[in-house]
């Protein structure tokens, strides 16, 4: 799931890469004041056209995002694991709120070293992954040299 993740979290890269560059030509074609210096020189066609072409490619991000949600929203193994454990757990969260209240609550624990679960805690990367259209935040944590995930 950690590789799914990371792949979903590229389209936001690259939007944001768009948006800084965006912003770094701006800025730097402001800085020679060619509205003012150069009458042959038009940033502001240079700013849309670059703008134009970024939105082009984020238009294709766009749809293969929302492809590559499908592809790991629908997971075989885990319906299967959902059919063996069917009735025999808790019922799952309702909506993303619910799921945000239970890891603000877990995090409060942790900082107060509120048993169980604290001494397990160490610094690293948080998991996230999605699980029927919510996004769950698992502490990763690492016991006599094991990683477990919560």
């Amino acid at each position: 799931m950690i590789v799914i993740h990371e792949q979903v979290e590229k389209f936001s890269q690259v939007d944001a890469v768009f948006d800084n560059t965006i912003e770094y030509f701006d800025g730097e074609l402001k800085k020679l004041q060619l509205e003012k210096r150069h009458s042959a020189i038009d940033p502001n066609e240079m700013i849309k056209k670059i703008g134009d072409l970024f939105d082009s490619f984020r238009l294709g991000l766009s749809e293969q995002r929302e492809k590559q949600a499908k592809l790991y929203n629908n997971n075989e193994l885990r319906d299967q694991i959902d059919e063996l454990f069917a009735g025999k757990i808790g019922t799952p969260p309702n909506n993303q709120e619910e799921i945000d209240n239970i890891t603000q609550e877990g995090d409060k624990r942790f900082e107060k070293e509120i048993p169980p679960g604290y001494k397990d805690k160490v610094k690293g990367n948080d998991e996230i992954y999605v699980y029927r259209g919510l996004n769950i935040k698992r502490k990763v944590t690492v016991q006599h040299g094991i990683v477990l995930v919560n």
